[in-house]
């Protein structure tokens, strides 16, 4: 199934499919513990798709995606390349920066 979301003034299209991903999860009942694996059965492969030849999603972005372990498929110069995101390495998940249930933690 291929579900398509659109970047907001406030947030980007990857972080709202996790968002309403976590939404499904939580109304079908799966618990905290499971969820990085429903996401990933869930979701798939992440594809981002833009008018740019290099369309990488941006840093808060993959720490949310390596948070959850999930795989992505993007751009780099014209060249589709995808990987998981804990694999990206712009993004070292830190005490402040997990993400706790889909939100990120307020220090």
């Amino acid at each position: 199934m291929v579900k398509k979301k659109n970047s907001t003034h406030r947030q980007c299209a990857e972080r709202l499919l996790v968002e309403d991903a976590l939404r499904v999860a939580h109304r079908k009942g799966v618990p905290r513990h499971r969820r990085g694996q429903f996401l990933r059965r869930h979701l798939g492969t992440i594809v981002v798709g833009g008018r740019h030849q290099t369309t990488r999603p941006c840093q808060a972005c993959c720490c949310v995606l390596a948070a959850y372990g999930l795989t992505v498929c993007y751009l780099m110069n014209g060249i589709p390349i995808s990987e998981r995101a804990d694999n990206m390495a712009d993004c070292e998940l830190k005490g402040s920066d997990k993400v706790r249930y889909g939100r990120r933690r307020i220090p």
